[in-house]
Formats: structure tokens, sequence, C-alpha cells
């Protein structure tokens, strides 16, 4: 029973420092590639960080990280099973809950995304299934909720990043040629396709493409791509390419996500490196989540100045491994207690 086996766990988190690890025999990549040399990763458990921390979750259920977002501004946004929580890292505690389930004004029947939107300094709430968008105050109040049924129904999101004060958002997965990134207007209203040439593979929903860097430009990743794109309401660019080496996976003209899924998972294939997420552009630093076959979570850190980069695997024999998330000069680690 799942619910049981959450209930029993505890949640963890560790902090890395970012700066100090990047001086370790880094490789030189170019400005625009980044080679991330994983035979000579630094390998990380719970015990080599300095402290490991207990998540006092107080009066909440906060047992699992399934997804979570580092904002500067409040802490770090935890969606946990059907709940969404602000996790103070300098206290170490919950301090908000967003709502709940159900079909009331202030609930919701699915987190579909979240995230801050610092100018209002609120938290939002997607709700594809019942297609609306729920405000909070940090503190878990509730706002307003804004419904997008007649708005982006013909080009509907699944997920979306503020840009100025229009938002960017991938389309859901419909029939095929859909193009995967769409402009819509600060009231969620579709205005048009962003480079329709760049198409939905399919609808799988595998962890954050999305960020924001320190001059509000937002950067995205498609899945399994080794490509960090730069994303404007007229145009998307290569702002990065990620070069595992031998770990790459190939480009063989997949025709959708789930035929790289098959090829990823077949026992031909021991060992590689993919699924780029929890990007966070900050200061001199470029940092990213991604994983490396078989099952290990790691985390790459780029020095822009530098064009250095240096690549951390975090595995612990005895903590599960939930989340890496990236946060300018340092790092969270989520461990789940089995």
């Amino acid at each position: 029973n799942r619910l049981l086996l959450n209930a029993m766990k505890n949640l963890f988190y560790c902090t890395l420092a970012i700066v100090a690890l990047v001086g370790c025999k880094p490789e030189k990549s170019g400005q625009s590639r980044i080679f991330v040399d994983i035979d000579n990763s630094v390998v990380f458990s719970a015990k080599d960080m300095e402290e490991m921390h207990r998540v006092d979750d107080g009066a909440f259920q906060l047992k699992v990280a399934d997804m979570v977002r580092y904002v500067p501004e409040l802490g770090i946004l935890v969606k946990s099973g059907n709940d969404l929580f602000l996790f103070d890292d300098k206290t170490n505690s919950v301090t908000a809950k967003f709502g709940r389930l159900g079909r009331a004004k202030d609930e919701y029947t699915f987190i579909s995304d979240f995230g801050y939107d610092k100018d209002a300094g609120q938290v939002y709430l997607y709700d594809m299934n019942s297609k609306r968008i729920n405000w909070y105050s940090p503190k878990g109040e509730f706002i307003d909720t804004v419904g997008v049924t007649s708005k982006a129904s013909r080009q509907p999101f699944s997920t979306i990043v503020k840009y100025g004060d229009n938002y960017i958002g991938k389309r859901v997965f419909g029939m095929p040629g859909v193009p995967e990134l769409s402009l819509y207007d600060k009231d969620f209203n579709f205005v048009h396709a962003i480079s329709p040439e760049l198409l939905l593979r399919s609808g799988i929903d595998l962890g954050k493409q999305f960020s924001c860097n320190d001059d509000g430009e937002v950067l995205y990743n498609r899945y399994f791509s080794n490509e960090i794109l730069t994303v404007t309401p007229d145009s998307v660019s290569v702002r990065y390419v990620v070069d595992f080496g031998d770990y790459n996976v190939p480009d063989d003209n997949f025709t959708d996500e789930y035929e790289i899924i098959d090829y990823v998972n077949s026992d031909s294939v021991n060992e590689c490196a993919t699924l780029i997420s929890n990007i966070c552009d900050k200061g001199n630093y470029l940092s990213f989540s991604f994983i490396k076959k078989p099952g290990r979570r790691c985390l790459c850190i780029y020095d822009k100045t530098a064009g250095k980069s240096r690549s951390l695997i975090v595995h612990d024999p005895e903590f599960e491994v939930s989340q890496i998330i990236p946060a300018g000069d340092c790092a969270f680690v989520f461990f789940e207690d089995p």
C-alpha cells in the first residue's frame, strides 16, 4: 500500500557547497559546450556531507519529495503526494501547506505544476484536470482562482513559467504535430506558438524543464535532449550543449520519447546519462541534475567564467536519493528513509 509506505518514511536533506566542488580536478569545456567527465565524478553519500537534517514536518504529513522547486525568496516548494508544502531550509521546518484535494474554490483535483510569482508575491498551483490556477500567499492562505477552460482550451499547457507580464508554456500532447512551446498572456489566453518546428514528442512528465536565470531569461530542456535552450516569446535557441562523452544517448531519430525510454531501459545499454532537469543558472554557475544508468542521481556544476565543469554522483546504501536541487552556490539533496 503506497500510502502506508509513505507514512513509514522519514525525509532528510543535506546541503552541498558547489563552489568548493568545482575546483576538484575540473575538465575544460567550451563556452557553450559543457563536457561532463562522469568517469572522474566525485561520489557522495549521506555520511560524506557535513550535516544531515531530518525534515521537521510538524503537523503536516511530508514524507516524500516527488517534485521540488527552489525559490530563493521563500525556501523550497515540495510536492509530496497530493499535497504542496513550503519548506524553510533555514529553520528546518515546513511553514505552509497550499490547499487540499477537493472541488471547492480553494481546492484542487491534481497538482500539474506549481511555482512562485515574485512580482505578485504569491504561490501558484496549476490543476490541469480542473483547468484552473489557484493562488496562495506564502503562508498558505488562499487568494484567488483563475479558470483557464475558455482561454487555453484549444491550446492547453501542461506547465508554465512567468516571462515578464506573460507566460511561456509547454503544450499538452494531443495529435501529432503539436508545437511544444507557446506564449500566453497575463490572463493565460493563448497568443501564439513559439518555434512551430519544435514539436511535442509525447505527453510524459519526468521532471522540471523550465527555469529562469538572474537576467529573467527562460531556459528549457527537452526530455532526453543534451541541449539547454533559451526561450523568448518569439524564438528558441541553443544556449548550452551538454556532452556526456561515451555516456551520451545517441541521436538516432527516435519517433517519440517512449522509444528513447525503451532504448535506455534495454539490456543492451549498460550505462548512459540523460534526463537533464532542475536547471539553475545563477551568478557564475550553471548547475543541473541528471540520471546515470544504472539508477544514480547526479549533479553537474559548470563555472561559466572558467569554462570548467564537475559532476557528482550521489548514492547511499542506506537512504534512497529522492531529489537533487541546485540552488546557486549550493545544492539540496533530499533522501528518503525506506
